[in-house]
């Protein structure tokens, strides 16, 4: 009981030793989204000759579909918007939880 209280008040203390400290750039970032690139679009280029080689026709239309939603995917992504939006449906579905057991609550009270 005592060790939840100390940590809930953030008052445990703990020994921290630094070990290792460093300095990042703007170029570790860059790396990381170039090889983020290049392995969609290596897996892509892979995964469309599989699914053409294996499933023919079906293959062509689903590579077809799979490079479409691609597409999308990355113009959602690139668009500004899609931060707040992503944190609206969070909120919106925290407030739904919300509403259906005060509905829920009330409709049981009344009934």
């Amino acid at each position: 009981m005592q060790l939840a209280l100390l940590m809930r008040a953030g008052a445990l203390a703990a020994p921290m030793d630094i070990v290792e400290e460093r300095t990042v750039g703007p170029s570790l970032g860059k790396e990381n989204i170039d090889k983020g690139f290049n392995s969609v679009f290596y897996g892509f280029i892979v995964l469309a000759i599989f699914m053409c080689a294996y499933y023919m026709l079906m293959g062509l239309i689903s590579t077809i579909a799979l490079s479409v939603n691609l597409l999308l995917l990355v113009a959602i992504f690139a668009g500004g918007w899609f931060r707040l939006a992503v944190a609206f449906l969070v909120f919106v579905a925290a407030n739904q939880k919300k509403y259906r057991l005060k509905h829920f609550l009330k409709s049981f009270m009344h009934a």
